[in-house]
């Protein structure tokens, strides 16, 4: 974009003191209008390719030719922005190979991390990039490129990603999309919240197994008086257990406790504040400092993984998981980049082989954002698993794919649109596009197990 250019739409939006949504509605149309000479009336959300198989794209010209995300991170989550936007990508290249996609990037100074602007350089047709400057948004003073045999390294794991995609044809039949209550969560309906409640409620010291299968059972009548369906509450058909439960939600708290006594949820645990505990969580609290390693559902998934591993014990090298989750490098970071991301478990074999767990839980039903909240997730399950599953060795310039197999473990609420008769959407769209060997309810411990077995088995 030329000087002149620059100082003209400078000078439109110092008049305008555009912030927040006026970034999508009002400076994002004129910047792509500048630099792609399209009318910015013809922009519009819009879901590709259609409204019941889609993912809804930010801005979108009338005959489908560019795409166009807006962005901008107030509390410096950069890599679930990016891991979401990139598994976006994915779905949208894998659909239109030849539609040009770009981003409109609002820079936030305080939040702002240059790295993931050179990412999106390396894998977007365009990037454009304005800074939030005394409430208004104007062009970036800065920009920060990547190097151009780095974009086509990029791009080459990009193509290499899709076609990996492409080969995934047969799909699973999946029958259930929800497993109610949660674990954890702040629906009000969740089981680690609830019993807090109750323990709280009732003055007592401590969690009890029975005092957790009341608060269960509770739980379940209520689901029921939503409407929530049998074969969407959770089920003991399938190795489930109360003990595996009280395990999950009062063993988790024992084990940060001994193992990390200066968390607060540790302190407060110790001291039997189950008032203050309950305060760390949302809606009570706005910040997920205090409560984001404490997750139930990871915990149980890691006990299952221990018990099957044992069987396997000549196999295995290493089990890490929660709460600190596994680290894994990216082609981003091989690339000079700092960003590396993590999965929730992962067991490192032997013979340099992976298998890794990704654990999620959404505590809301159908109301409020629960979909979309939803797919927002598995949009991220698939881009952070597209980031970790390739190497770049660059002294050699080698592209390698990783020896790594991914399941993925649901709880709560993943049904996918209702309105066009599509539950399995979600499970769909991870199953393929993060390429994963299983997808499972939490209560699905057998299947879990047996799925668990099989990889180590064959590797």
């Amino acid at each position: 974009m030329d000087k002149k250019g620059v100082e003209s739409f400078s000078r439109i939006m110092k008049h305008s003191n555009i912030v927040g949504i006026k970034l999508e509605k009002e400076v994002a149309p004129k910047v792509i209008s500048q630099g792609e000479g399209i009318d910015p009336s013809e922009l519009k959300e819009k879901s590709i390719p259609d409204e019941r198989n889609g993912i809804q794209y930010d801005l979108v010209d009338e005959k489908c030719k560019n795409v166009f995300w807006v962005t901008h991170v107030k509390r410096g989550h950069f890599n679930k922005n990016f891991q979401k936007n990139l598994g976006e990508l994915l779905f949208l290249k894998t659909h239109f190979p030849k539609i040009k996609c770009g981003i409109v990037l609002g820079k936030i100074k305080e939040n702002y991390r240059p790295e993931y602007e050179i990412a999106y350089r390396l894998l977007w047709d365009a990037v454009y990039v304005v800074e939030l400057k005394n409430g208004e948004w104007v062009y970036a003073s800065q920009k920060f490129e990547p190097d151009e045999t780095d974009k086509q390294v990029a791009r080459e794991i990009l193509n290499k990603q899709l076609e990996k995609i492409s080969k995934i044809t047969n799909m699973p039949t999946f029958t259930r999309f929800c497993s109610f209550p949660s674990l954890i969560g702040s629906s009000g309906l969740s089981l680690a919240q609830s019993t807090f409640e109750k323990v709280s409620s009732l003055k007592l010291k401590e969690i009890t197994p029975n005092l957790l299968k009341e608060v269960f059972e509770d739980l379940i009548e209520k689901w029921k008086k939503k409407g929530i369906e049998e074969n969407e509450l959770k089920t003991f058909a399938d190795g489930l257990t109360i003990d595996l439960l009280f395990d999950a939600i009062n063993g988790l708290l024992i084990y940060l406790s001994k193992k990390f006594p200066h968390y607060k949820i540790s302190q407060l645990f110790k001291s039997n504040d189950w008032n203050g505990l309950l305060g760390l969580f949302p809606p009570r609290a706005q910040s997920s400092k205090f409560w984001d390693y404490y997750n139930p559902p990871e915990y149980l998934v890691e006990r299952i993984v221990e018990d099957v591993t044992l069987e396997f014990a000549e196999k295995v090298q290493e089990i890490k998981g929660c709460p600190g989750g596994f680290p894994l490098s990216t082609f981003l970071s091989d690339l000079g980049l700092n960003i590396q991301f993590k999965e929730d478990i992962g067991i490192k074999l032997k013979n340099c082989k992976y298998i890794v767990i990704q654990v999620k839980a959404l505590s809301g039903g159908r109301g409020a954002s629960g979909p979309k909240q939803a797919g927002y997730e598995a949009h991220r399950i698939a881009g952070l698993s597209f980031a970790t599953r390739w190497n770049y060795n660059k002294s050699l310039g080698q592209i390698l794919e990783k020896p790594l197999n991914k399941i993925v473990v649901l709880d709560g609420y993943w049904k996918g649109p209702i309105e066009y008769n599509y539950p399995e959407k979600i499970f769909e769209y991870i199953y393929k596009f993060a390429c994963v060997k299983g997808i499972f309810l939490i209560d699905q411990i057998n299947q879990i197990k047996e799925c668990l077995r099989e990889l180590l088995k064959s590797l």
